[in-house]
């Protein structure tokens, strides 16, 4: 049975007792766990309401200080237009002084001035912007060079724009247009020759790099693969090469390795040893590992798509001073050198595969 002190007189009373047996006085009793989960459901929604408030307000407060700095710069515009129109002939004779004396950019300015206050029904307004503008133009005119065509023309156009039936800006206008057009044409020749140009180049070294190659085309497929002329056959004693994948415009590489030998090595991976650095391949890369016996040789061999890994690794031995590899099996394994004859026509292979568009794998 619990225990609690009484309040009044400090005897122990039984927290199930609605009085003290001492002294009488009632006992307080503790909130009980599902009036506790009430009063924090009640204020956790408390909680809600007010940061709905809250959030209220805020969107509320920066409505009405948008709202505030709306009405601030209409009424700043409102005095400006009121100050504009209380100077208004002043400001049109200074208009004036502006551009006899030449000072171009301080007439443009105060024509905006005219035309944000939207006074550009005053009289006399019309002859003087277009005075204005015109000598603008003709500003603009002496500063860009000869060579920039278009931009003359351009030019000329606002000029014939502004002063229609002005023969002089129309003779120009279409000159420069026919220079313009004639531009135009030179470029699209030279970019026509450039892409030819490129296409020839791309042509060459295509035809260059697969000399030494042998396509052959798989009609049911609709592969063609390019083998170097000097790659050893598929019953090669022990040999590394690569070759070529084409499938309209997709290319790819593969590479083979070859072991032939009296005896089964079972072969698990492969270790290129180039210039003194390790660089392994287990046999789980290889996937269509196989294996024959026949006339007395055992004949083991793997053919892999070549990956971003596989294709660094021909990079490197086909520009090795030496690369050994071996061939790892379950209980011994084959060391050999990898020839010059295979490291040459690794090379040409690449070269071959980057003129016909190949990329480097990315993964």
């Amino acid at each position: 049975m619990a225990l609690k002190k009484c309040h009044e007189c400090g005897h122990q009373v039984s927290t199930s007792a609605s009085a003290c047996p001492s002294c009488g006085a009632k006992v307080k009793k503790g909130m009980g766990c599902g009036t506790l989960i009430l009063a924090l459901f009640v204020s956790l929604i408390g909680m809600g309401i007010l940061l709905g408030a809250l959030s209220v307000w805020s969107a509320s407060s920066r409505r009405s200080a948008d709202l505030d700095a709306e009405v601030a710069a209409q009424k700043a515009f409102e005095d400006s237009r009121r100050q504009f129109e209380s100077s208004i002939s002043e400001k049109f004779q200074l208009l004036v002084e502006k551009k006899n004396t030449n000072d171009i950019q301080g007439a443009l300015k105060i024509l905006k001035e005219f035309e944000t206050f939207r006074r550009t029904n005053y009289e006399g307004f019309d002859t003087l912007k277009t005075q204005i503008l015109t000598a603008s133009a003709l500003e603009r005119l002496k500063t860009t060079s000869s060579t920039e065509a278009k931009v003359i023309h351009g030019i000329y156009v606002e000029l014939c724009s502004l002063n229609p039936g002005n023969s002089q800006y129309s003779l120009q206008a279409s000159k420069y247009a026919e220079a313009v057009k004639q531009a135009e044409i030179a470029r699209i020749a030279q970019e026509s020759e450039a892409r030819a140009k490129a296409q020839r180049e791309r042509e060459r070294k295509i035809k260059e790099s697969t000399a030494s190659l042998v396509a052959r085309k798989d009609e049911v497929k609709g592969v063609t693969w390019y083998t170097h002329k000097d790659s050893p056959g598929s019953d090669a004693s022990k040999a590394v090469f690569a070759y070529i994948g084409q499938k309209g415009d997709a290319l790819w590489l593969r590479m083979k390795i070859t072991y032939t030998a009296d005896d089964w090595l079972f072969i698990k991976s492969f270790t290129f040893n180039i210039d003194g650095t390790n660089h392994s391949l287990p046999i789980s890369f290889f996937r269509d590992r196989k294996s024959d016996h026949s006339g007395g040789k055992i004949w083991e061999w793997v053919d892999l798509l070549v990956d971003a890994e596989t294709f660094a690794l021909l990079n490197k031995v086909s520009r090795s001073t030496r690369t050994i590899l071996r061939y790892e099996g379950q209980q011994y394994y084959s060391d050999r050198d990898v020839s010059s004859s295979e490291k040459l026509t690794m090379q040409q292979i690449l070269t071959a595969y980057g003129a016909l568009g190949g990329q480097p794998p990315s993964k």
